[in-house]
């Protein structure tokens, strides 16, 4: 049984930063599978703090990384893009 108190894991806040944040800032593909911050600098001012104690993109890519997420670069995208490895 899980302790209601216990310290969300990565993943799981990560789940909750783009189902909370504003749109216009980070958010979900089409596709369910990705994400994109779409403004980096409201990104990291306004809702990287809400949910890690941290404001730094590098930290949060770093974090991304660990979890096995890599960036998905398409021509013409002009933000972050990122999606889990398959395994």
């Amino acid at each position: 049984m899980a302790d209601s108190g216990a310290r969300h894991t990565f993943p799981r806040k990560l789940y909750d930063l783009l189902e909370q944040a504003p749109s216009e800032i980070v958010a979900w593909l089409e596709d369910g599978n990705s994400f994109r911050v779409i403004d980096e600098s409201a990104f990291c001012e306004r809702v990287l703090p809400n949910h890690f104690s941290h404001s730094k993109m590098a930290s949060f890519q770093r974090q991304l990384n660990i979890y096995g997420f890599r960036r998905v670069i398409k021509a013409r995208a002009r933000a972050l893009c990122v999606r889990e490895r398959n395994r």
